[in-house]
């Protein structure tokens, strides 16, 4: 783990609880199957986003997908077409985005790559720490969830989604 972001992964894995926690809350009647959370390619902030099986029937009617095919999938996973679940508790991130944004000023400029790598981390570990809290539950429950971090609009996407996702879940999953 990169030095010095403790206090970030802290502040994150408190933020991302609190927003999955009201978002579920919320919506006592969906079941939510995967829970992101996601940042730039400049790393300035993290958000967490969710899915549920009755939101992505519903965005399936709604842009007229047809199942089982890429556009359905992409849909599927990708956090920027989860509409209302994109960006859930943006007001529990704000001390996140205050110590990023300290921590952005004393590293961007002379060790971007270090800096970066120290935010995904901290998300991953985030992530980790509320599985490690049962936060999804146990067994079955926990094994119908998929977790993953990711980075809108970047080469790196594709790569980081990919392997967060194969530390943070069971093997089945």
């Amino acid at each position: 783990m990169v030095p010095g972001f403790k206090r970030i992964t802290a502040a994150i894995t408190n933020a991302a609880r609190a927003a999955f926690a009201h978002a579920i809350a919320d919506h006592p009647g969906e079941t939510f199957f995967a829970f992101v959370l996601s940042t730039l390619d400049d790393a300035g902030y993290v958000r967490a986003s969710l899915n549920s099986l009755e939101n992505h029937q519903a965005l399936v009617i709604h842009k007229g997908l047809q199942v089982q095919t890429p556009d359905e999938e992409y849909h599927r996973w990708s956090p920027c077409e989860w509409g209302e679940y994109e960006y859930v508790g943006a007001e529990c991130f704000e001390q996140v985005d205050a110590l990023l944004a300290s921590k952005y000023e004393t590293m961007a400029e002379r060790k971007f790559s270090s800096y970066r790598r120290g935010v995904l981390e901290s998300m991953q570990s985030a992530l980790a720490a509320l599985d490690a809290e049962q936060f999804w539950g146990t067994g079955r429950k926990r094994g119908a969830v998929t977790l993953f971090i990711t980075i809108y609009d970047s080469e790196s996407t594709p790569e980081i989604e990919d392997t967060s996702a194969k530390a943070l879940n069971p093997r089945a999953t």
